[in-house]
């Protein structure tokens, strides 16, 4: 079945409806959800009426901990009779997060990025500072979770960008010998940046479309290869910085933090941009929530403005308090959703290693655009790890120890 049609057969007229369904089948197979809910005296009827009443910013939550590999049970947050694959993410703190999803899940996955994209105009050339895809999908094969297949979670937004534009290129290619002897910020690559500048000068002379993606990371290293060449593509181009690397850390990368004002100054610059609050945006996604929010760059805040997915509810929670914070004020970030949500107890998310400030709310609370993501090691929610007492490490996979340790052995 199409991706849209399943989508489409998967969304449910009432989404009040649809979220009780997922809430109410994840409180039957899901331990840790019920040990969190009952730790708060709640029972699943009072999960109902908190969503009927229009309160389901104050839900019970999972915490992005339980999907991780170290200190939590990923395991139990896997539907345990459905089959699916193990979505993996690409960590940047050396802990990668593992989400079951099924093939309907990964369809709304596909949507969500898709609805993100909607403010990336139609374009002629799709250019990814990223591995080749098929490089990534071949390195996917080696990884299995419990006798199940795995995929990275970064292969799904190219994905769902290839369903808007056939000619594609990609930054990194396989270098097994270390032939090309380009420094790289990934083992056992090869950065052709010739081959970007060569499309960027075709695409200029001919007025292509051009958008480039993503993240800002791997971009740097674009930007600085075009310094002297400063292209005028007006508003023929579109930057998505999406995918992190902002601290400077991206998988096994790492390189100075970038500071967001100045490198979209630069964008601005050697690339002709012409409207740069219109042109460059970033995606904010996560492999535990699946879902993908955009936002252009803003000059005055120095950052961006990410308007919320349509299809998911999203809340800025206090620390300090547990609930919902205003506008022009900072939380985690907490995502509620009953779609994407089959194969893991994924209805709602807290990001808790993430904040982010509020810059404007929907009438129930909501948020509906926020700014400053942030990453707050350590942080949480009060009350969310009362069942996490003990580190729990069961998982067969370090990611980020097979990358870099094995960087060339899937070419082989």
């Amino acid at each position: 079945m199409e991706t849209a049609a399943i989508a489409a057969e998967m969304a449910p007229a009432d989404s009040e409806d649809a979220l009780i369904t997922a809430v109410t089948r994840q409180f039957g197979w899901c331990r840790p959800y019920r040990e969190v809910c009952r730790s708060k005296g709640l029972v699943l009827t009072d999960l109902v009426d908190r969503i009927r009443s229009g309160d389901s910013a104050m839900l019970p939550s999972l915490p992005t901990g339980l999907f991780k590999r170290m200190g939590g049970r990923f395991r139990e947050t896997a539907h345990p009779w459905l089959s699916g694959r193990w979505l993996v993410s690409s960590s940047t703190s050396g802990n990668p997060s593992f989400r079951l999803s099924t093939q309907r899940d990964i369809s709304h996955i596909n949507q969500a990025f898709l609805s993100a994209y909607e403010k990336i105009p139609d374009h002629d050339v799709l250019f990814f500072m990223t591995p080749t895809l098929s490089s990534l999908e071949k390195f996917s094969t080696t990884i299995h979770v419990d006798g199940r297949e795995a995929i990275m979670f970064a292969i799904l937004p190219i994905y769902a960008g290839l369903q808007r534009c056939a000619n594609t290129f990609y930054l990194y290619h396989p270098d097994p010998d270390g032939a090309c002897g380009t420094p790289a910020l990934l083992p056992g690559f090869h950065r052709d940046e010739a081959l970007v500048t060569r499309v960027l000068d075709d695409a200029e002379e001919s007025g292509a479309v051009v958008v480039l993606a993503y993240s800002a990371l791997f971009l740097r290293t674009v930007l600085d290869a075009c310094r002297e060449r400063c292209f005028d593509f007006g508003d023929k181009i579109t930057i998505a910085t999406g995918g992190g690397g902002w601290s400077g850390k991206k998988s096994v990368s790492r390189a100075d933090p970038i500071d967001k004002a100045l490198f979209c100054e630069a964008l601005t610059e050697v690339f002709g941009i012409r409207n740069p609050e219109r042109q460059i945006l970033d995606i904010y996604s996560s492999a535990e929530t699946g879902t993908a929010h955009s936002g252009y760059y803003d000059g005055n805040l120095g950052d961006y403005a990410f308007d919320v997915n349509p299809d998911v509810k999203l809340y800025a929670i206090s620390s300090e308090t547990g609930e919902p914070v205003g506008k022009g004020e900072t939380g985690i970030p907490r995502t509620i959703s009953p779609y994407g949500t089959e194969g893991a107890a994924a209805a709602v998310i807290d990001q808790e290693d993430d904040c982010m400030t509020v810059l404007s709310t929907n009438r129930d609370g909501s948020v509906r655009q926020f700014s400053a993501i942030s990453r707050v090691p350590g942080a949480g929610v009060p009350g969310l790890n009362v069942w996490m007492e003990t580190d729990w490490d069961g998982c067969p996979l370090d990611l980020l120890e097979m990358v870099t340790r094995h960087a060339l052995s899937y070419f082989d």
